[in-house]
């Protein structure tokens, strides 16, 4: 039998009935045995209910009148009822069943047999009503288990799980019991402790009908067989509560249930109650309090009929005003060490949008603590979504970078020689600004410095270079701002670096600690921060100005002597500093179902128990903006007051040129994005659970994690079912960093750096699209970045175009190769704008390669030219051209070609932001257009070098030459170049002209290319 009593006898729990002043714990004094499980009497029989001489009667004796319960209730008998026949209550919440007035005839039995369990009369035979089963679908309903009580199920059919039964529905009517006999098709309604577990099935091989009421059972702390189930009873273990209830004299009981959490508690405490039932599915906006030893369960109609109904759900939901500092718990359950059971109920908590500066704040469900004892049954957790992660704070701009000192004036000596004029006489430039403070700088050149040799020669000189500093990111290679020429050559300016900032920092990974707090309690921090961007690197010092060219002369007989120095060239500026890197943005919040913290033994049965989404993760921080290059020191005076300058004495050349500014620095990287938040269904601390029956564990959607256009996004959160090793069977997490995830938590190696095998692309601040790649999950994501491909583009924004790739040198034939691309590239027309176009079209597509120059070499047939890799080629006007020297033109008395084209194709590139240029390529006369090639300052680098030094190597490249563009003077510059470890060159793009009278001395700039 299952027990399905719903109007039974009920007992007392020996505990409750143990009293001062009994040797024996029983309630009655010595020679009389209560119904207590005290033998009191001395019999040896427990609870026989024969008393000694002064028992007034026993319970299996029908005429006595003075039987006595545990609870002091005297029970009415059959004799004080009289002549009656039937079932009836005997007034102490049980029945008694009375034969003595029964008897019938054949013309009165249907209304003198009383209908029995699942039997109606049918019949009067010698007075005695005839009885026959039920039938329910034409079947009759016996009892088949192994005995039946006045209100468990009968089975229709020829076996116990027939699908058809007859329920004997019994009720009271004026004291009497009466019975319903309800054929059903399904198993369902009241049953088993109390009547209040829930009909569920029958098993057959068992032989008995199942009732869902073990919740109940183990959440009372009691031995089911002593519970006292009659409601009217002080010792009645459960107390009601139903929203619904209006009244202001609530009791707890059925009929007048208390209307709120609190009032129950109070109640069932006050009185000593096990369990508190709800009715209905009321809903709360505030957070509940259970208490150790009070079971809560829900599941039930409520008023007026408390039938047992899975659909009724009362829940709990936590408003996100509740959150406090960085989390929000829901349901807070703690110190359960006495058996209680939670059934039926639902625990809610609301989104979070609270904005953080910090991690994201954790969403916590339920959250259980020190709760061994602690049972849950068909429980709904559903959190909400977890609390976003901030953003990371901007990096610190770099500092700017120092100007460069001012050059010295010119200086002005007269009289006889000596000592007026001697070679000591100078006008030193301006120092290079000094890199300084904590921030990494890189120093200016100084400025040319005016003077005479010992001849009373003036000697204008270049400014020095400009520092090499730092180079690009990833690069091996930065281009030196180069010094002035003499003759009031300006300084170039520093490099800068702010075209590409520095690298991001890594993403953020989800991870976790535990903190703990006052009192023991554990709280769960969300770690997967985003790293610190990268510092980016100084801006290149500019370079010194060169000096001005001054003049001396010797007057008269007596040897009077006039002199003026040039003006100082002014000093570079300092670069300025690279910015510091932006801080990383911070992970998502968690959003856990259940947080079990030091309660191994809870036991979890047919639950669902959800987590909610995860929180996003912050952003990086900018990296903080490069620092401004420093300005170039102004040229010292020209003439200044007092100087002679006349008709004997030449001042128009003295000025000196101005230092070059400082490039700016490299802006930070950003931070990396923080990860998103994890959603877990459950998460464990110091805690194994026992699992039951149907539960699931089912994780909401992990928070994404940071975005933002040029760096590789945060990692997403994990999806986690169980964690932290909240079922036995689960492996712990593997003590050796293997990038598997061993306790199957949805993070692997919760220590390491990153997964195993996780790749994260992401396009970059120039357009390149790398990738994080966790090589080594022991260390930390390593830069992957995407197959550079031969476009004259720097894809991998490393600062190296086509992984360094740059030039090579190659060997056409004029026949085979040039002359049928160009048909005025002949070997007698080596130098001409048809062999600059012959060999652009042949060198590009080449290899690598995408354009060239050349004849740099030539003989007979046979042809040397430079093929390069080169950015999209320009198209500029002739006018444009002129404008950087005037005799680079259309017009009459200009060249397209040669020598003056050769810098003013220079300048306009440098105008541009390039490092130097050549061309033109192609050209046309009808649109007075050039194409020419600018070349990345990272590719080139400039090369001063006396006119002797050419005419050395080839010697028809002649100073007295006014056309430098020859193929003597392209072999000479390609010699040099080449002997200096360089691809080749071209050039020359600056010069000195008549200001250096030694036409051997005079200085050519050459632009030669890297390899």
């Amino acid at each position: 039998m299952v027990g399905m009593r719903r109007c039974v006898a009920w007992a007392m729990a020996a505990a409750l009935s143990a009293a001062v002043g009994c040797s024996d714990g029983d309630s009655s004094p010595d020679g009389q045995d209560s119904f207590d499980v005290l033998d009191a009497d001395d019999e040896t029989t427990l609870d026989d209910g024969v008393g000694d001489t002064e028992d007034a009667g026993d319970t299996s004796d029908t005429g006595d009148t003075g039987d006595t319960g545990d609870d002091g209730c005297t029970r009415r008998t059959c004799v004080d009822l009289g002549p009656v026949c039937g079932t009836f209550d005997d007034g102490c919440g049980g029945t008694i069943e009375c034969l003595a007035g029964c008897g019938c005839t054949d013309e009165s039995w249907e209304t003198d047999c009383p209908p029995r369990p699942c039997e109606t009369a049918v019949g009067c035979t010698g007075g005695n009503c005839d009885y026959a089963p039920v039938t329910c679908g034409a079947s009759a309903c016996v009892c088949r288990l192994a005995s039946c009580d006045e209100d468990d199920l009968r089975s229709c059919g020829d076996e116990l799980c027939s699908g058809s039964y007859c329920d004997p529905a019994p009720a009271f009517d004026g004291g009497r019991v009466t019975y319903g006999n309800v054929c059903r098709t399904e198993l369902s309604g009241p049953c088993g402790l109390c009547g209040l577990g829930l009909l569920a099935g029958c098993d057959p091989d068992a032989g008995v009908f199942v009732c869902d009421d073990d919740h109940i059972r183990n959440g009372l702390g009691l031995d089911p067989a002593f519970v006292v189930c009659d409601p009217t009873s002080p010792f009645y273990p459960f107390v009601y509560m139903d929203t619904r209830y209006e009244g202001d004299d609530a009791d707890g009981s059925r009929e007048r249930p208390y209307a709120t959490l609190a009032a129950a508690t109070a109640g069932a405490l006050l009185r000593g109650a096990h369990a508190i039932i709800i009715g209905g599915s009321p809903v709360f906006n505030e957070r509940p309090e259970f208490v150790n030893g009070l079971s809560v369960h829900g599941g039930y109609t409520g008023l007026p009929d408390w039938l047992p109904d899975r659909s009724q759900r009362p829940t709990w939901s936590v408003p996100a005003s509740l959150a406090e500092e960085d989390r929000l718990v829901g349901t807070v359950i703690e110190e359960i060490t006495d058996p209680t059971t939670l059934s039926n109920l639902t625990f809610l908590t609301a989104p979070l949008a609270l904005a953080s500066s910090a991690e994201g704040a954790v969403n916590y469900g339920l959250y259980v603590r020190h709760a061994p004892a602690l049972r849950l049954v068909r429980i709904l957790v559903q959190p909400g979504e977890a609390g976003a992660g901030g953003d990371g704070e901007p990096g610190a701009p770099g500092a700017n970078g120092a100007a460069g000192a001012n050059g010295s004036n010119s200086r002005c000596e007269s009289g006889g020689c000596p000592p007026a004029c001697t070679s000591s006489l100078s006008a030193p430039g301006g120092a290079g600004a000094a890199a300084t403070g904590g921030d990494r700088m890189t120093a200016g050149g100084a400025g040319g410095t005016a003077g005479f040799d010992s001849s009373m020669n003036p000697l204008p000189r270049s400014g020095a270079d400009g520092s090499p500093g730092g180079c690009p990111v990833g690069g091996g290679d930065c281009t030196v701002a180069q010094g002035g020429m003499a003759a009031a050559g300006p300084g170039q300016a520093g490099e800068s670096r702010s075209n590409v900032p520095g690298r991001p920092g890594a993403p953020g990974r989800p991870d976790h600690s535990i903190a703990v707090a006052g009192e023991g309690a554990r709280w769960l921090v969300p770690v997967g921060r985003g790293g610190t961007g990268g510092t980016g690197a100084a801006g290149l010092g500019g370079a010194g100005g060169g000096s001005g060219f001054g003049d001396y002369h010797v007057e008269g007989s007596l040897g009077g002597c006039q002199c003026i120095t040039g003006a100082g060239g002014g000093g570079g500026g300092a670069g300025g500093a690279g910015g510091r890197g932006g801080t990383g943005g911070w992970p998502g919040g968690w959003s856990i179902g259940l947080f079990a913290v030091d309660s191994t033994g809870l036991v979890v049965r047919d639950c669902e128990i959800h987590g909610g989404d995860g929180g996003s993760g912050g952003i990086g921080g900018a990296g903080g903006p490069g620092g401004n290059g420093g300005d170039g020191g102004a040229p010292g005076m020209a003439v200044p007051p007092g100087c002679g300058c006349g008709v004997s004495l030449d001042c128009g050349r003295t000025a000196g040129a101005r230092g070059g500014r400082g490039g700016r620095g490299q802006d930070g990287g950003r931070g990396g994005n923080g990860a998103g938040g994890t959603s877990a269904a459950t998460w464990c601390v110091g805690s194994t659970l026992v699992v039951e029956g149907a539960t699931t564990f089912l994780p909401g959607e992990g928070g994404p994690g940071g975005r933002f256009a040029g760096t590789p996004d945060g990692e997403p959160g994990a999806q986690v079912g169980l964690a932290g090793n909240c079922v036995a069977e689960t492996p712990a997490e593997a003590a050796v960093c293997n990038g598997v995830d061993d306790d199957i938590d949805g993070a692997c190696d919760e220590t390491a750096a990153c997964c195993q095998g996780r790749t994260i692309p992401y396009i970059d601040a120039c357009g390149a699209e790398p990738a994080l790649e966790c090589d080594d999950p022991c260390s930390a994501w390593s830069l992957v970045p995407p197959s550079e491909v031969c476009n004259g583009i720097d894809d991998d924004c490393d600062g190296l175009m086509d992984d360094g790739f740059r030039a090579v040198e190659r060997h056409p034939t004029f026949s085979g190769d040039l002359t049928p691309l160009h048909s005025e590239c002949t070997s007698g027309n080596a130098v001409s704008t048809g062999c600059n176009s012959a060999v652009n079209r042949w060198c590009e597509g080449r290899d690598c390669t995408t354009t060239g120059f050349g004849p740099v070499e030539a003989s007979g047939d046979d042809v040397t030219v430079a093929c390069l890799v080169a950015p999209p080629r320009i198209t500029v006007g002739y006018t444009t051209l002129s404008t950087f020297d005037g005799r680079c033109g259309t017009g009459s008395g200009q060249e397209r070609a040669g020598w003056y084209c050769n810098r003013a194709i220079h300048r306009y590139c440098l105008s541009q932001g390039w490092g130097s240029g050549f061309g033109p390529v192609e050209r046309s006369d009808a649109t007075g257009e050039a194409t020419v090639v600018c070349l990345p300052q990272s590719m080139v680098e400039w090369v001063e070098v006396r006119q002797q030094t050419l005419e050395w190597l080839v010697s028809s490249c002649d100073r007295d030459n006014t056309n430098f563009w020859t193929l003597p003077c392209n072999s000479a510059i390609h010699r040099y170049c080449w002997s200096r470890g360089f691809v080749s060159g071209f050039g020359a793009v600056e010069w000195d002209g008549d200001e250096v009278s030694d036409r051997g001395e005079r200085r050519r700039v050459l632009v030669c290319i890297k390899p």
